[in-house]
């Protein structure tokens, strides 16, 4: 007799993206793997507990004072009722695949974490998709993308959780896990994450802001990836701010970034397929 799957939490920290949380919940509701919840925890003025469906695996939590995200991080994993936990970023879109793909790796022991990388940009200021080579450049930690970590629940219990800080908290978290030794599994983000730059994002960096748009730079402007429902790319063409134009391009990243990256690129590495949040 099979085995029953078990349960996985998906961590979702938000504070006043409204529009952005709808679509990430979406996402989470149209997984393919069978024993999920999702854990949501809001600080934000603007409370969004309307949005949450009627739906026993999602769990709102609504904070009364403003937490860092690392600390709103620690707060769902420590209510999470699974034994894995992976990260749910709201801003970002997730493939229905997603979670199963993640989890294999774990369940068959030949991982302690793993993370999606190689991943597709899409700025919403210009409708723009980029990749990226350089993954000093991604805020990568063991090439993977900060945001998609998965891992046992019992490794964060051990661990001393996220730190309490806004920015690069779960790079901090995959670069600790691997200099304990961690085997950081990577895999492809294709059809799986889509990394979205907007106004509101934590991080600082723009996608294509250091390339030189020749084809010479790290970054490189890309087509529309066909393994995006056209549904959720007219939903991202839509935040597109009406002023923009597709032939506008994005400014440099500001330096101080790297100093985060490097922090991360430091740490010792994990297995790799191929080369932020």
């Amino acid at each position: 007799m099979p085995t029953e799957p078990p349960l996985v939490t998906c961590v979702m920290p938000t504070r006043d993206r409204r529009g952005f949380v709808a679509q990430a919940l979406a996402c989470f509701l149209a997984q393919d793997y069978p024993a999920l919840e999702l854990v949501v925890v809001d600080d934000g003025r603007d409370a969004v507990a309307d949005l949450m469906p009627d739906d026993p695996r999602v769990r709102y939590l609504r904070l009364p004072h403003t937490r860092s995200i690392g600390a709103k991080r620690n707060i769902a994993v420590q209510g999470a009722r699974g034994e894995i936990v992976v990260g749910w970023d709201d801003d970002d879109w997730h493939g229905p695949g997603r979670i199963s793909a993640q989890t294999a790796p774990l369940l068959a022991g030949t991982a302690d974490l793993t993370g999606l990388g190689t991943p597709v940009f899409l700025d919403t200021r210009t409708g723009w998709f980029w990749e990226c080579d350089d993954p000093q450049w991604c805020l990568f930690a063991g090439q993977v993308i900060g945001g998609t970590l998965a891992f046992p629940r019992s490794w964060w219990l051990t661990s001393g959780g996220f730190p309490d800080t806004s920015l690069g908290e779960d790079v901090h978290f995959a670069a600790a896990a691997l200099r304990r030794h961690a085997r950081l599994v990577a895999m492809p983000a294709d059809g799986r994450f889509l990394c979205v730059r907007h106004p509101g994002n934590t991080w600082g960096f723009d996608a294509g802001g250091l390339g030189d748009h020749d084809g010479r730079g790290p970054w490189r402007r890309v087509p529309p990836p066909d393994w995006l429902p056209e549904p959720d790319r007219g939903f991202y063409e839509r935040l597109r701010p009406s002023g923009g134009t597709a032939d506008s391009s994005p400014p440099a990243a500001p330096p101080a970034v790297a100093t985060l990256a490097a922090a991360a690129s430091a740490a010792p590495v994990g297995r790799r397929r191929g080369p932020r949040r």
